[in-house]
């Protein structure tokens, strides 16, 4: 059983068959040599997000470093400037609150000083170094000393305070 008649048909098929494969071949070359870019190009952006990595690693390093450096207590004494008599009133209000907070009308009502003078005194206080905490409850700020700086002051008197001051205020 024969498929083809005549010679010249084999021979065609043939050339066919060969044109045919070459035309496979080329396309299967082109593929290939799109699939090497490819791989070329991925390992360039491995080798480029390493770099990054890298970098970012470092930049966090940077980052934990001066985390650190900013959270280091500096020493609360040579920070705090002489408060005057009355910012030492407004303050012992602070302090005296313990952990809670006051509004400037809380501290007004214990000093016997306006609202309006309490606001710069804890401006004067804040100025000279006293870390006072703000905080909004509802539409009112309230104002409380830093857990840290309380105990500080605790310890070593860090504002100085005049013993005259707090026995004075009714607190």
């Amino acid at each position: 059983m024969r498929f083809f008649k005549r010679e010249s048909d084999v021979s065609k098929f043939q050339e066919t068959l060969k044109g045919a494969l070459n035309k496979i071949r080329e396309e299967l070359d082109d593929h290939k040599e799109s699939i090497n870019q490819n791989t070329n190009e991925i390992q360039s952006n491995y080798e480029y997000l390493c770099r990054l990595e890298m970098k970012i690693e470092k930049l966090a390093e940077k980052i934990d470093e001066l985390s650190l450096f900013m959270n280091q207590p500096t020493s609360p004494r040579q920070d705090v400037l002489p408060l005057t008599q009355n910012e030492q009133k407004v303050f012992v209000c602070l302090y005296a609150s313990g952990d809670g907070f006051l509004t400037y009308r809380d501290i007004a009502e214990k000093t016997g000083f306006s609202e309006n003078l309490v606001v710069c005194y804890v401006g004067n206080l804040m100025a000279k170094g006293v870390p006072v905490s703000k905080k909004y409850l509802g539409a009112r700020l309230h104002l409380g000393i830093e857990p840290a700086f309380r105990d500080m002051q605790a310890r070593c008197n860090i504002v100085r305070l005049n013993g005259s001051v707090s026995n004075n205020l009714t607190l």
